[in-house]
């Protein structure tokens, strides 16, 4: 049987577009291989480019990565010497005098930043003693005191016996801080017979201390 004109039609009509398939799919592969293939020539042209002629954008020689500027100084591995700093020490610290300390004449009684000093002791008759005291005030504040030189100090002998001054003296004292202050302190009465002499100084909030006079 002998097939007829309609399928013999049919059948040129599906291979013609069978073969324009294949012909466009084969184009595109050719035209995407052929575009691939100039990439890979312009990137392996300008790979060997770079590598036998360095830029001249700038006149800064190249150097790889393992390179090394000339003229920069390796860290050492050398331990380096400390150098010890000056300590600062503070000034003007005094320290305290025991409580129970009697000091002989012409040393000084510190009491949280107050000085005393019992500087001298004369006599300018035989029962007149003449005692002088020094005050200096490193408290860092101003002191206010009244001192009364038949209160606040007392001279005693070895017997017990007690001096005192006919004419008493007082005044009230300011003393800044940082300055001195000088007192002097008479007692009387017959000072024959003594070993030795104790004299105290207590001017109560301020300070209490204790001198040997021998």
């Amino acid at each position: 049987m002998q097939p007829s004109s309609k399928t013999l039609i049919l059948v040129a009509i599906i291979t013609a577009i069978g073969g324009i398939l294949v012909a466009l799919i084969g184009g595109y592969f050719l035209m995407q291989n052929t575009i691939l293939q100039k990439t890979l020539d312009i990137t392996m042209s300008a790979y060997v480019n770079e590598q036998n002629f360095p830029s001249k954008v700038t006149d800064t020689p190249y150097f790889t990565s393992t390179s090394l500027p000339i003229n920069v100084q390796q860290p050492s591995n050398t331990p380096q010497p400390i150098i010890p700093t000056d300590t600062l020490v503070p000034q003007n610290i005094s320290i305290d005098t025991d409580p129970n300390s009697i000091l002989p004449v012409g040393e000084t009684w510190t009491s949280n930043g107050l000085s005393v000093q019992l500087s001298s002791i004369d006599f300018r008759f035989s029962d007149v003693m003449n005692i002088n005291f020094i005050f200096i005030n490193n408290t860092g504040k101003t002191l206010f005191f009244n001192f009364n030189e038949s209160i606040n100090v007392t001279l005693k002998d070895d017997k017990g016996n007690i001096y005192t001054w006919n004419n008493v003296y007082q005044q009230d004292v300011v003393l800044e801080n940082k300055d001195t202050y000088s007192e002097q302190v008479y007692k009387g009465g017959s000072f024959s017979g003594a070993q030795y002499f104790i004299i105290e100084l207590n001017i109560p909030g301020v300070i209490t201390a204790k001198w040997r006079f021998n």
